[in-house]
């Protein structure tokens, strides 16, 4: 009975030792059964297990691959499509600046010609000003030459006195003097300014001795400078042997002036006709008063072209030149008479 019992425990703990498989077919084929032992079943589980659990660490591990891999291929795709973007940005960016580098080098090179003209245009305007300066210069200095060889050259005219007040730049201004101070060099810059200065201290001394000319151009008009006629002086203002009879001396007022019948006999200065017509021995006469005691007398003319109270000019036709009179030929018998003396008409001729 224990036998039984033993065996029976046995057989059950060696059944209990592997795990049976029946395989029953659809037909009435014979059932088959696989005996696999426990332990195999448990190692092929376990086998089947640690293989599934690879298997699926595999693909999530290729799939959390693929995920990464594919976020960094589109993160690389964002990059490259940034780093195109950056590189065409970068690329207007360079043209917009080129361009505008470009822009503002033209806008500077037609600015520098603008200011260039515009400096031009100021070196024209300047060099224009100071050559009318430098030429007003010269017509006050021509002026000035021309009222001084006409005062110069007039043996009785008086002194010219001062014609600048005290105080003045030009205390006392002579027309002996010549030109005014020279004025110091000036550069290019200064050089319209400075003729401006030395054109206004030109004007000072001009005015100034236009004043005074003012004051003496009476004098200066009527004075009797010029020549009756052109011709041969045949007898001076000194003693002489007598011309009709040719014995004896006497003395001759006048200078005698050679010229043909006819000849316009000019007024040697300006001034007031005092008598016009017949005078004896002079023949036909005209006497000039040309005012500070000076009076002037063209004798043995053919005819006269003035009358008494007549102004005449100096240079204008007052007589036709003749042979009337105590005369031994054609010609102009011409006296100066200052202060109511007799004196050499030569003194007075230019």
């Amino acid at each position: 009975m224990l036998n039984n019992y033993n065996y029976l425990k046995l057989k059950r703990h060696k059944q209990s030792k592997y795990f049976t498989i029946m395989l029953v077919p659809h037909s009435s084929g014979k059932t088959r059964s696989l005996r696999i032992p426990l332990i195999a079943f448990y190692m092929v589980t376990c086998i089947v297990a640690a293989t599934m659990l690879c298997f699926t660490s595999f693909v999530l591990a290729t799939n959390h691959f693929k995920s990464e891999a594919a976020t960094a291929y589109s993160n690389l795709e964002e990059s490259a499509e940034m780093n195109t973007h950056l590189k065409q940005e970068t690329r207007k960016l360079s043209d917009l600046l080129n361009i505008e580098k470009k822009d503002a080098e033209k806008a500077s090179l037609q600015q520098r010609e603008v200011y260039e003209e515009i400096i031009e245009g100021y070196e024209v305007y300047y060099k224009e000003k100071a050559e009318e300066l430098e030429q007003k210069i010269e017509e006050l200095d021509k002026a000035r030459e021309e009222i001084y060889n006409i005062l110069s050259k007039k043996p009785y005219l008086p002194k010219i006195m001062p014609v600048a007040s005290p105080g003045e730049r030009y205390e006392t201004v002579f027309l002996s003097l010549g030109d005014p101070p020279a004025k110091p060099g000036f550069n290019m810059f200064s050089r319209y300014e400075m003729l401006s200065q030395e054109v206004e201290e030109w004007q000072i001394y001009f005015d100034h001795l236009l004043g005074e000319m003012v004051k003496i151009k009476p004098y200066i008009d009527n004075y009797p400078t010029a020549w009756p006629v052109w011709g041969k002086v045949s007898s001076e203002h000194a003693y002489r042997r007598n011309p009709f009879t040719g014995f004896g001396n006497e003395f001759h007022y006048g200078i005698d002036i050679v010229v043909p019948v006819g000849t316009n006999v000019r007024a040697t200065g300006g001034g007031r006709v005092i008598y016009s017509g017949w005078n004896t021995g002079y023949g036909y006469v005209v006497d000039i008063s040309h005012g500070f005691g000076l009076v002037t007398r063209y004798a043995h003319n053919s005819s006269v072209l003035v009358k008494e109270g007549d102004r005449v000019s100096r240079g204008q036709a007052i007589s036709k030149s003749g042979n009337t009179g105590r005369s031994t030929g054609p010609h102009v018998h011409y006296e100066v008479i200052q202060n109511g003396a007799s004196v050499n008409p030569r003194r007075f001729f230019e």
